[in-house]
């Protein structure tokens, strides 16, 4: 992904919009929570520590609506019907 810096404003209610091109690059859909850290250097917006919406794990993640799933679990979906079949374990890493 290719850095780019926009410029965005504060409404009366204190809220920015962040512009749609960035929204899709990062996956981003509405509701979706996400972090805000201030510093001496400024305030920062990030994912918060994503993880997979049925084993847990951190690795291998895609986004799906305003959660995320991992390849395994994707994969296990789409060779499943899910009857009977039990969800990979966890690969928390």
């Amino acid at each position: 992904m290719i850095n780019l810096l926009y410029s965005v404003y504060l409404d009366d209610q204190y809220r920015i919009r962040l512009p749609r091109e960035l929204c899709r690059q990062m996956g981003l859909e509405p509701g979706r929570e996400l972090s805000l850290r201030s510093s001496s250097k400024g305030v920062f917006l990030s994912n918060p520590n994503p993880y997979c919406a049925i084993c847990g794990t951190r690795q291998g993640l895609r986004p799906f609506g305003r959660r995320f799933l991992c390849t395994a679990c994707i994969r296990w979906i789409q060779e499943t019907s899910l009857k009977g079949k039990k969800a990979p374990s966890s690969q928390k890493g």
